[in-house]
């Protein structure tokens, strides 16, 4: 008779978020109920949430409680109280184990609260959120997409995108300055692995002891799983993160352990059409240099981004992101980004290959504007197919012919 397998040992931050009960029973209260949730995971961790006064059966908390696994703890235990003067009454329990719990994947879940006394007997419901960042975790939660479609990688902390800063194999990956919506920053996930749309057939790899490259096929050094916080290569459980000083100009992406905010990511649904390239342009040194013209053009062939547009798109040159001018080709007399009567109703710029129109307010009167990454409120030059939006003053910056 075989013994059976071991239980897998969790190693690392489960983050648990509380969200609320419903229905809960109250049959051992007197009066009203004021709820509050005692949470572990069987280690020396234990969190109490916040009472929920007058919310009666049916309280919200949104607490979440971040433990520290380190490869002891098995279960998630939840006791469920109502706060009295005296003393407070026991009114439901769950317990579950971690693996399980993780294995239901991310988002909010609904479980049963059971009696003390009567585990056959029901009182209410409890809704969690789970997430978690280490090792041991079901191999099946680094295989779920957490974006469909071509997506840009947006440093939180820095503002910075992820840009391939080469053509072929091992061309790195860096942090740079700016960008535009097109095949050149675009990533996407294909299962567990992050495919490069510039390159067709071509991946992102990583080792522990060196920096983010792009490499052709699949192997374990090009398996990813997305947490939440940041991008996790999957057989080190490191994430990425700058290697140095992300205001220099292609700082380079690089594994190392821990979850701080130099580990943030974001990830930004490409917005529109791809930009094709008829030409390959003239990069700066051969570290910097472009995709050819065959290689743009099979990318957004097969890219699920190509739509309508992508015939006008390819017949734009590519445009370079370490060159985007910052000197007006403009001869427009009276432009002034400050006065919007004097802005034209519509104009083209060179990070956009479609023709922008003025529009007095969007989203809401808040945008950010996709030339220098930042927030705009009010006036924008906006691309209704595409999603593009730019700041009066970049446009004015960026204007062609």
């Amino acid at each position: 008779m075989s013994s059976p397998s071991p239980k897998p040992q969790l190693k690392g931050c489960l983050t648990v978020k509380v969200i609320r009960c419903s229905n809960l029973d109250r049959q051992r209260v007197v009066g009203k109920m004021d709820p509050y949730v005692k949470i572990s995971c069987g280690g020396s961790e234990k969190f109490e949430t916040k009472v929920a006064t007058d919310m009666e059966r049916d309280p919200v908390w949104n607490q979440s409680f971040v433990f520290n696994l380190e490869g002891k703890e098995s279960d998630l235990h939840i006791r469920v109280f109502d706060k009295g003067v005296m003393s407070s009454d026991y009114l439901g329990r769950f317990d579950m184990s971690l693996f399980t719990l993780l294995e239901k994947g991310g988002g909010a879940h609904t479980f049963d609260l059971h009696d003390p006394e009567n585990f056959r007997k029901n009182t209410g419901t409890i809704e969690l959120s789970v997430a978690f960042e280490g090792t041991g975790g079901p191999a099946a939660n680094a295989e779920k997409a957490p974006i469909s479609g071509p997506f840009h990688l947006l440093h939180n902390s820095s503002g910075f995108l992820a840009h391939p800063t080469g053509t072929a194999a091992g061309s790195g990956v860096a942090l740079r300055a700016g960008g535009v919506d097109q095949q050149r920053v675009a990533f996407e996930f294909q299962g567990a692995y992050v495919r490069v749309c510039a390159v067709p057939g071509f991946y992102l790899h990583a080792t522990a002891d060196g920096p983010l490259t792009i490499q052709p096929g699949i192997s374990d050094d090009a398996r990813w799983k997305w947490t939440g916080i940041g991008l996790q290569h999957v057989s080190s459980s490191q994430l990425v993160r700058p290697k140095g000083d992300v205001a220099a100009s292609n700082t380079p992406l690089v594994l190392q352990s821990g979850a701080g905010h130099a580990a943030g990511f974001l990830l930004v649904p490409c917005k529109g059409p791809p930009v094709g390239a008829d030409t390959p342009s003239t990069p700066s040194s051969a570290a910097d240099s472009q995709p050819g013209a065959a290689a743009h053009a099979a990318a957004a062939a097969s890219s699920p981004a190509a739509h309508a547009h992508a015939s006008t798109a390819a017949s734009a040159p590519a445009a370079d992101l370490s060159k985007l001018s910052i000197h007006s080709h403009s001869t427009a007399e009276g432009f002034d980004p400050t006065k919007p009567d004097t802005c034209p109703a519509t104009l083209r710029v060179k990070a956009h290959p479609h023709e922008l129109s003025k529009r007095p307010t969007i989203y809401k009167g808040e945008y950010v504007c996709d030339a220098c990454k930042k927030a705009g409120h009010g006036l924008v030059y906006h691309c209704a197919p595409c999603q593009f939006d730019i700041h009066p003053a970049c446009a004015k910056l960026q204007l062609t012919h």
